[in-house]
């Protein structure tokens, strides 16, 4: 009895003994249960198929994500809850649609620094919480629940707002501009790296995970570190010996019919402008490219490939949930298109790979249509904790374990709103996308990439089948209390078509060289912004028709 009197005293001296003191506490002595670690490893523009594991081509080299996808669960129909940076990424942190964040496109909305999130979430629960790499985050250095953020963005507007620039300046690359890849006119041209691969964004992004993995001690509590890549994101820079990892030649050709306009609406033919214009029809150019892209993912693969390596060896692998995901794919030539902001297979369809301690479930597939926004409540669950929070997503926990519970009747998505708004609901056959800007309805099967080359929603054998997919979506944006743009009718409003008309008119010239979106893309990260502009604006001028 005298020990228990005096054991608070004690501990106040040798905090060593507080694991003494919970391993007594707990029924039959025996020491609690810990929390296991979570590592989330996030791509930038990732495509489902980029992994060898999900794809048709033999020739990809992926094996440490294809070896997460062996000894994880692979839910096969994951799509973007909305298909661009920002959105989505505020939907996985906040457990919320974009309609709830009001950040539906990248530069609209901005998400309070107080409001709920995963990392403010975990760290109550006593996470250590470690963003690394690109976060995109409105002001930049937004913490969200994080306790130490080690930040590479794509395009900071100040050396003090990025850490890997701000590292990069103490070595002999300092005077590389564009360290991510030349943008402007070549922001869709394969290029190789400026830096060295030691030096390259994704290098800096896997130490620094491998860093916060090694540099914990004895007793620390578990960890949650988000790893975010910014590539495969472009421009596509792999660096030497990346850059000629693959041959064009061992590159599939696009999935594309005959170029039909009628069957793209007006964010994807703003897209097939604004991003490659002028090489659109040029197959070995776009072999060129994909070879490029995957060179980046190949690059990404051998780094997570360290960061395992550094959990092994730290003995926390097997209490290390650890999962694989996107924000969205890329489009890289289908449809006629680059880029992202569709629900098609390359740029709506990505990756999520769950790994669980002890490999449980191991290689294992689940069908249910899951997105972003389910990886908050999915770790909530998976980690023992409680939010006391309303989250829009749905915990994919359970049908880890039970695969046979069905899933989502019905998935809705939305890019952007008003009258560039774009929306989708789709079931377990069909997608329907409804876009706001000119009317263009696509009704697509998707069980093969192949299928969404047959647009449907003009074929009077598929009507009902549409008319239920855009009653659906209709009734769930009304039932959020989201304004959804609706005429007199009640049906979903068209606006007035005058872009489209103009994008029209640009592919149907592609000679002409003025291309003012585009030139305006020169981030500059020295310090030499008013000598850009300048060249930016001279360039604007000389390339006006």
């Amino acid at each position: 009895m005298r020990i228990l009197k005096i054991l608070p005293a004690i501990l106040a001296f040798d905090p060593l003994l507080d694991l003494l003191l919970a391993a007594a506490a707990a029924p039959g002595g025996e020491e609690p249960a810990r929390k296991p670690n979570v590592l989330l490893i996030h791509c930038d523009q990732l495509r489902y198929d980029a992994l060898a594991a999900n794809s048709r081509n033999r020739y990809l080299r992926t094996p440490n994500l294809d070896r997460l996808a062996r000894e994880g669960v692979s839910f096969t129909r994951a799509y973007a809850v909305s298909p661009v940076c920002v959105p989505a990424r505020y939907s996985l942190l906040s457990g919320r649609w974009p309609l709830r964040t009001g950040i539906t496109d990248n530069g609209r909305g901005r998400y309070p620094e107080d409001g709920p999130s995963l990392m403010r979430t975990l760290a109550a629960n006593g996470y250590q919480t470690t963003a690394a790499g690109k976060m995109h985050f409105t002001p930049v250095r937004a913490r969200y629940g994080f306790q130490q953020m080690f930040l590479s963005e794509e395009i900071p507007a100040r050396l003090e707002d990025d850490d890997f620039l701000r590292e990069l300046q103490g070595t002999s690359f300092a005077h590389v501009e564009e360290p991510h890849g030349c943008r402007s006119w070549m922001y869709y041209l394969p290029q190789v790296s400026q830096l060295p691969k030691e030096l390259h964004t994704t290098a800096w992004t896997a130490q620094k995970t491998i860093e916060t993995i090694r540099g914990r001690k004895t007793g620390d509590p578990p960890f949650f570190i988000w790893t975010s890549f910014i590539k495969p994101h472009p421009p596509f820079d792999p660096p030497v010996p990346y850059n000629s990892l693959y041959l064009p030649e061992q590159m599939d050709n696009p999935i594309r019919g005959s170029f039909n306009p009628d069957d793209l609406n007006t964010i994807q033919l703003l897209q097939a402008h604004y991003k490659q214009m002028s090489t659109l029809h040029d197959l070995n150019f776009n072999r060129i490219l994909r070879a490029a892209y995957h060179a980046c993912v190949a690059f990404i693969d051998d780094e997570v490939g360290r960061i395992l390596a550094a959990l092994e060896a730290s003995g926390e692998l097997e209490n290390t949930i650890i999962i694989l995901t996107a924000d969205h794919g890329e489009f890289l030539g289908d449809h006629w298109c680059y880029g992202k902001r569709s629900w098609h297979e390359g740029p709506g369809h990505i990756p999520m790979v769950i790994r669980l301690p002890g490999k449980k479930r191991a290689g294992e597939t689940r069908p249910q249509i899951v997105t972003q926004t389910d990886l908050f409540p999915t770790l909530v669950e998976l980690c023992g904790l409680q939010t006391g929070q309303e989250l829009d997503g749905l915990s994919m926990a359970r049908w880890i374990d039970r695969p046979e519970e069905p899933g989502r009747e019905c998935f809705f998505g939305q890019f952007s709103e008003g009258k560039n708004g774009v929306y989708l609901a789709m079931n377990r056959e069909w997608k329907y996308i409804f876009s706001a800007p000119d009317g263009i309805e696509q009704l697509l099967r998707y069980d093969t990439p192949e299928a969404e080359l047959v647009n449907r929603a003009r074929n009077p054998a598929f009507q009902e089948v549409k008319r239920r997919l855009k009653e659906k979506l209709i009734e769930f944006f009304k039932k959020e209390n989201y304004l959804l743009p609706l005429n007199e009718m009640g049906d979903l409003k068209v606006y007035g078509g005058e872009l489209r008309k103009e994008l029209l008119d640009l592919l149907a010239h592609p000679e002409r060289p003025y291309q003012p979106h585009r030139i305006n893309q020169f981030p500059a990260f020295n310090g030499r912004n008013a000598e850009v502009q300048k060249k930016i604006d001279e360039a604007r001028e000389r390339s006006k028709p």
